[in-house]
């Protein structure tokens, strides 16, 4: 009877211990996600992500100990952090590295492909750690743009913004990232561009001052991601699009807090669940909350209105951080 119940309660551990795992499927068509770093993120832990055939581009960011096993050789464009997980792969060729920081367990298995090697270290341009500290960007992988009113380039690792064009949004973001929840830090700088002396239209406008600039959050795709501006005129705003239909959350506000014209501002977000709260300058703004998106990319952006008397709008951002909480 003794040895019948040991045997029961083995049983019942090994049966629990299953069901608590499972199985997600990636994709081009047809899986349970089309995105690797979509697929972990909504993952549990001890998951086993299985990616089929087909070429996936963007760096992997583990967020929690997962299996990875590729069907038919998928390639992976990008690089591999496991950022304190432990990771299991198998059957993938990554043309990137794979970044293992020592804090988990880490097995390689057959028909993995690492074409930049292993190397020691963390999602961290600088391979710098600190407090949870998971990013810090000299923006050199950034994505830059220029055409006709648009440029985006760095220069002594500051990335600049210069907009001369109306009713316009540009924005720059890093190798796509998957974050849920963190804080968000960035100095930004009004260069050029000020609307000081110009009195703002109503502020039932979306943009109430012909320009503002801040950072993009859980971004998903081009047409759903929040993001958090704040105005050279001393005002902020968070909102959000969502398939393309745009919703401010928190209406423009003016705040004291804010340095107005060609200043600098440190601006902070932090991103725990549903819960948003905004700083600039070490002073606390506001706080709301917000079910839409649960994860997704950072970036930085200006957004113009009318700037036709101000001319170009010229922001530079630097000393970005990104903190796991």
């Amino acid at each position: 009877m003794k040895i019948r119940l040991i045997f029961f309660l083995v049983l019942l551990a090994f049966l629990s211990m299953a069901s608590q795992a499972s199985t997600v499927t990636v994709c081009p068509i047809g899986c349970n996600y089309k995105s690797i770093q979509t697929a972990i993120n909504s993952a549990d832990p001890g998951d086993t992500i299985e990616v089929h055939s087909g070429r996936y581009s963007g760096d992997i960011i583990l967020t929690k100990d997962v299996e990875i096993h590729g069907t038919d050789t998928p390639i992976l464009v990008g690089n591999i952090y496991t950022n304190g997980n432990s990771l299991t792969i198998g059957g993938i060729f990554v043309t990137g590295t794979l970044f293992y920081d020592g804090k988990g367990s880490l097995v390689i298995s057959r028909g993995t492909t690492l074409k930049g090697g292993m190397k020691p270290g963390k999602i961290s341009e600088n391979l710098e750690e600190s407090n949870g500290l998971i990013y810090s960007a000299d923006f050199k992988r950034w994505g830059l743009t220029e055409s006709a009113g648009l440029r985006s380039y760095v220069q002594n690792n500051k990335l600049h913004i210069e907009l001369s064009q109306s009713d316009k949004f540009a924005s720059s973001y890093p190798t796509e990232m998957g974050l849920n929840n963190f804080i968000i830090e960035v100095n930004a700088t009004q260069e050029g561009g000020t609307s000081l002396g110009i009195s703002p239209p109503e502020l039932t406008q979306h943009v109430p001052i012909p320009c503002c600039y801040g950072v993009v959050l859980r971004k998903r795709d081009d047409d759903n991601y929040y993001r958090f501006l704040i105005s050279d005129l001393g005002y902020y705003n968070f909102d959000k699009t969502q398939y393309r239909s745009f919703k401010d959350i928190i209406p423009w506000t003016e705040s004291s807090a804010i340095n107005k014209g060609t200043s600098t501002n440190r601006i902070k977000v932090e991103c725990r669940g549903n819960r948003f709260t905004f700083y600039v300058n070490d002073i606390k703004l506001n706080e709301c909350i917000d079910n839409t998106f649960n994860s997704g990319n950072i970036g930085l952006g200006i957004e113009t209105n009318d700037i036709s008397s101000i001319g170009t709008v010229h922001v530079s951002f630097e000393d970005l951080k990104v903190w796991a909480v």
